[in-house]
């Protein structure tokens, strides 16, 4: 009898490996979301911000001040205030001179001449008496700021810098340019790239799903693990202060 020939079986069909390049790429677009996460996250960071209650010496704290509440800070006094002696000494409390008229004027390039100007000291120097040379210039409505450091523009070319609100957010708005151009640009190279090779779109599914891992990992088990361990450390704590009952 002829032997029957037994077909050897076939062997298991492995999972496609992930190629070179397909790691490569899923890296990138990982990386290039961590970098549009950082450019989110600076210019808020960035962002010059003031409260009503707070108090201010430097250009842009001052003017973002006015600008925004129309005054200046608590820790200003006027030349008339009972407890300025010397006008041309810094005030022994600790405050700062602002609020007087402002006579000089016609120095001011671009001044729209609206309304009556005043003026406010900034940031005296802690070895010197004197109040310093550092000034704004402001507007009665706060609609127009002016800086100079040399007093009353007596030198210096322009003697008075115009102060506006980009200038004074100006790291935290090019920051946002930043943010904006990468964020269009991933958007736009995503489009093209996917529209000549389909197997980008579950690399860049991929991507997403492992930087949110990534993510959750690094803003949640650090406080995580601080917190308990701040908790095992108020129970060590109180557990050596709780008194132990006597044996009878």
């Amino acid at each position: 009898m002829q032997k029957e020939e037994t077909m050897p079986d076939a062997p298991a069909e492995k999972a496609p490996e992930i190629g070179r390049k397909q790691r490569f790429r899923r890296g990138f677009c990982v990386f290039l979301l961590f970098l549009t996460l950082l450019f989110l996250i600076l210019p808020i960071a960035t962002r010059v911000r003031v409260k009503e209650s707070g108090t201010y010496t430097t250009r842009d704290y001052v003017a973002l001040y006015l600008f925004t509440y129309h005054h200046l800070p608590g820790n200003y006094v006027s030349k008339s205030d009972p407890s300025v002696k010397d006008s041309g000494k810094q005030p022994s409390d600790g405050r700062y001179i602002g609020g007087d008229v402002h006579y000089y004027s016609g120095k001011i390039r671009n001044y729209t001449d609206k309304t009556e100007l005043r003026e406010c000291d900034l940031s005296y120097d802690e070895s010197e008496t004197k109040r310093g040379s550092k000034r704004l210039v402001y507007a009665v409505d706060c609609s127009e700021i002016f800086y100079t450091y040399t007093h009353y523009g007596q030198n210096g070319e322009p003697a008075f810098v115009r102060v506006t609100k980009f200038s004074i957010q100006k790291t935290s708005n090019v920051l946002w340019i930043i943010f904006a151009v990468l964020v269009l640009t991933e958007c736009a190279g995503a489009v093209l790239v996917s529209r000549k090779d389909r197997s980008m779109i579950v690399d860049l599914k991929a991507a997403g799903i492992l930087f949110l891992k990534i993510a959750f990992y690094i803003v949640f088990i650090p406080p995580f693990l601080v917190c308990y361990a701040v908790y095992s450390a108020v129970k060590a704590i109180r557990k050596k202060k709780t008194p132990t009952k006597k044996s009878e």
